[in-house]
């Protein structure tokens, strides 16, 4: 079918517009899943830490209900735990900085760390 001169005219706009409202929402489309892709909870920056371990000793055997003594060198502050029965321990929350590691039990001699980061 032939189109006049001016039907064409008024058909061109359309199909124009058509066009541009297709791509339209081929781009929304895309950065919409993009954004769906690209979203991530976000993660909270934290300053604390933790220290976790075993008492042992020079052999590398468990010592077993040892005292320990975390001392916070800024502050001064310290906080005593016992290791459980297979030795372990696990300090936490810690601020972010030095400390000073002990553990006592009887019939050893103490133990103290350099200073830890």
């Amino acid at each position: 079918m032939m189109l006049s001169a001016k039907e064409e005219t008024k058909a061109k706009p359309r199909l124009r517009a058509r066009q541009v409202v297709a791509r339209l929402h081929w781009v929304l489309g895309g950065l919409l899943l993009a954004l769906a892709i690209g979203q991530r909870p976000a993660q909270a920056q934290v300053d604390t830490g933790s220290i976790v371990g075993t008492v042992t000793d020079t052999t590398g055997a468990i010592i077993p209900q040892a005292k320990i003594t975390i001392k916070d060198e800024s502050t001064g502050r310290t906080q005593i735990l016992q290791s459980g029965q297979d030795g372990s321990y696990s300090i936490s929350p810690l601020k972010i900085g030095e400390y000073t590691m002990t553990w006592r039990k009887p019939a050893f001699r103490l133990w103290c760390s350099s200073t830890l980061k």
